[in-house]
């Protein structure tokens, strides 16, 4: 979703979570980095470069904050489809 800002870093750089989706269940993504964005530009452009956020991983790590985060990216995901599909009708 592009024009929607980001105050999510990483490493000192501007980041933002893409959820893959099989059916209505997150299933893993990627952090996106751009280190020549700020939080309003478009991460997805040269400069960005890519992290692994894997649920398993987050949904293991002692860190309560991550497993927080999985929940709620997993419910954004779902909505965004949501909405999407709505959209199409």
């Amino acid at each position: 979703m592009e024009g929607i800002p980001t105050d999510m870093k990483e490493d000192d750089e501007t980041a933002e979570p893409v959820i893959y989706l099989a059916g209505s269940e997150p299933i893993g993504g990627f952090l996106r980095l751009n280190p020549n964005k700020d939080s309003e530009g478009n991460l997805n452009s040269p400069g960005a470069h890519f992290k692994p956020l894997c649920f398993a991983n987050l949904f293991r790590s002692p860190n309560r904050d991550n497993v927080i985060l999985e929940h709620l990216y997993g419910a954004l995901g779902r909505l965004s489809t949501l909405a999407n599909g709505r959209e199409m009708q």
